[in-house]
């Protein structure tokens, strides 16, 4: 026997996705050749089952779900990465992530990092600075399209102030 034949030959991580379920994607979307390409329409498969069958209330996700009859007639797509990124995680932590995506209104860009770096344990840090100039910039682009007043915005910063209060108590 040779050094070649004891060595194995694949290399790389395990598979994530069995072999049998990419054969049985393959007739599905026969336009996608590549293994990542029919890893990530699995995944996406994992994330509508769950947000479609086991929760039961699709409308839920409304803010990132089309409905299935708009995407049937054209009017809307599937956020193919997004629903992908969604299904690589624990349902739990899917369903988290979901609901986060929908309150917080995230747009698909965010949305995908933010499961992504769910997944991955990597939720960046906030900071004080980085905070003040995004709530800077909000109450900036709020006055130059609004009438408002001093005590209308201090009024306002109050509210808020008291929502971080609640925030932070839960968090904790």
């Amino acid at each position: 026997m040779t050094l070649s034949e004891t060595v194995s030959k694949k290399k790389g991580r395990p598979l994530a996705i069995p072999e049998q379920e990419l054969d049985a994607l393959r007739p599905l979307f026969p336009d996608i050749t590549s293994r990542r390409g029919l890893q990530n329409r699995a995944y996406t498969i994992r994330a509508l089952s769950l947000f479609y069958s086991s929760l039961g209330d699709p409308d839920e996700f409304r803010h990132f779900m089309p409905k299935e009859c708009d995407v049937s007639a054209g009017k809307s797509k599937l956020p193919f990465t997004l629903l992908s990124q969604l299904g690589r995680l624990e349902p739990s932590d899917a369903v988290f992530a979901a609901r986060e995506i929908c309150k917080r209104k995230m747009s698909n860009r965010r949305a995908i990092e933010f499961a992504k770096n769910l997944r991955l344990g990597e939720m960046p840090t906030g900071n004080q600075v980085d905070l003040l100039r995004k709530l800077a910039k909000t109450f900036d682009d709020y006055v130059d399209s609004h009438e408002c007043t001093a005590s209308v915005a201090l009024s306002a910063v109050e509210s808020l102030s008291e929502i971080v209060s609640e925030t932070c108590e839960v968090v904790k």
